[in-house]
């Protein structure tokens, strides 16, 4: 967990606290519970102004969210390592909105996400990935992707799998631009530097020598793509459909992209979209969720929109071979048109929490035509998708929890907009490690439902 402010920040102490040690000087940037109080008040009043979605009968609402280094939780004193009860007990209860949840960056140490389900009750369960970002002995940036569940709306599907790139794969990466390779591996620094630890290593053990304990840091950086940084973690859920109706499946894919080079976001952006159209391609999953950080840059979106549909266009565009057409549908990358949030029309939502980047992104990959007219989220799409579905009459449903104008409105008693600089990034302190520095996203489907029928066609 990274170290909160000291008191030299600014921000005061609770009453009757001292300052006697860092330990204390890291419990100041926590809410206190009055704080707590106001933010929960606040949102009560308000739930679906500030993002939460609505409880819809005959709908399920799936969502991603990046819980900053999810990991420890505090043991007695407020001044231990760790996120404190109330924060937990927050998290619950915005999870609670959802009925899938993928969540990034799950530490190695699981007692954090294992309390979040606590909270959330026995109809959550859970599924976690084993270690991604490092081998088992090795340094490195480790993290666990998870999802929660709610088990009164979906089941586990049989699937459950770490997407990686095969063998054969990587090998013809490797013949193909070996040059490349082999400049790389000659001029870094760093590899230079672990050809010369293996050669140390290989001479001690030659002279029955134990060999040195310290590895050297190796990061070489190459310009075509050979392995996900931090493998995604898929999982098959089933929605469960009302007597009658014929549920339908699909495969949800959690990730955490990576954050360098650009070169190294799009290179695993496109290299993970090509395995996601592969299995829609080969009826291995009719519907993919593809939900995450993808670390998207979305300054200016309409460009960024075309770039990505030409790269789908490189991959082979939409089309099976049997002529069967691969639904797309990135509802974040455009202005959500009439938005139930207190947001701006037309306005590309952020998802970090200085509302300054949409790194965090929901895609749907489908050829169920029973789907497709209740999801589409492009702007054109959105006045050809009305329905007589309750709630769901508005057209697409998506958003993000704004808990940034939520802490403002409580604690400041104005939104993060109308905020200076030095206040803004004052209060961000207090949150951004215990709460975290991104926000939840979502987006809401129908059910299979008897008595209205389930979409048949566009």
């Amino acid at each position: 967990m990274t170290a909160r402010p000291e008191v030299t920040d600014g921000i005061p102490f609770d009453e009757g606290e001292t300052n006697k040690s860092g330990a204390t000087a890291m419990a100041a940037a926590e809410f206190t519970a009055s704080e707590w109080s106001k933010i929960r008040k606040t949102l009560d009043k308000d739930p679906i102004g500030f993002g939460l979605p609505e409880r819809v009968y005959g709908s399920l609402v799936v969502a991603s969210f990046n819980i900053r280094k999810l990991g420890k939780l505090q043991t007695g004193s407020s001044g231990s390592d760790g996120r404190d009860d109330r924060t937990m007990r927050f998290l619950a209860d915005v999870c609670q909105h959802f009925d899938v949840i993928a969540v990034q960056e799950v530490m190695n140490d699981m007692t954090g996400i294992r309390r979040l389900r606590e909270l959330l009750g026995d109809e959550y369960g859970l599924i976690v990935s084993d270690v991604v970002g490092r081998f088992p002995g090795e340094r490195g940036n480790e993290e666990r992707l998870a999802y929660l569940y709610n088990r009164r709306v979906v089941r586990r599907g049989d699937m459950v799998a770490e997407v990686s790139t095969s063998r054969t794969r990587v090998l013809k990466t490797l013949a193909e631009y070996h040059g490349e390779f082999f400049e790389v591996m000659e001029s870094d620094p760093t590899a230079k530097k672990w050809r010369e630890f293996t050669d140390k290593v290989a001479a001690a053990i030659a002279e029955d020598k134990r060999p040195p304990r310290r590895l050297p840091s190796f990061q070489a950086e190459v310009d075509r793509f050979v392995q996900f940084i931090r493998a995604p973690f898929a999982a098959s859920f089933v929605v469960r459909a009302q007597a009658g109706a014929e549920q339908f499946e699909f495969l949800a894919v959690n990730a955490h992209l990576h954050f360098g080079r650009e070169v190294d976001r799009q290179n695993e952006a496109a290299a993970l979209i090509e395995w996601i159209l592969g299995k829609v391609r080969s009826d291995d999953a009719e519907n993919v969720l593809l939900l995450g950080d993808l670390n998207f840059n979305f300054d200016n979106p309409r460009l960024d929109l075309g770039r990505i549909q030409k790269r789908f266009e490189q991959l082979g565009g939409f089309d099976t071979d049997g002529g069967r057409q691969v639904f797309v549908s990135f509802p974040f990358i455009v202005g959500h048109p009439r938005p139930k949030q207190n947001h701006t029309p037309n306005e590309l939502f952020r998802t970090n929490i200085r509302l300054t980047q949409t790194y965090d992104q929901i895609g749907l990959f489908s050829r169920d035509s029973r789907l497709r007219r209740y999801i589409e989220t492009t702007p054109d799409a959105a006045h050809r998708t009305e329905h007589a579905w309750g709630a769901l009459a508005t057209g697409p449903d998506y958003g993000v929890f704004n808990f940034t104008d939520l802490f403002c409105q409580a604690l400041e008693g104005v939104p993060y907009s109308e905020m200076g600089r030095t206040e803004r990034a004052e209060l961000v302190k207090r949150y951004e490690h215990n709460v975290s520095d991104h926000m939840p996203i979502w987006f809401r489907a129908p059910l299979p439902m008897a008595e209205q029928g389930f979409p048949t066609g566009t």
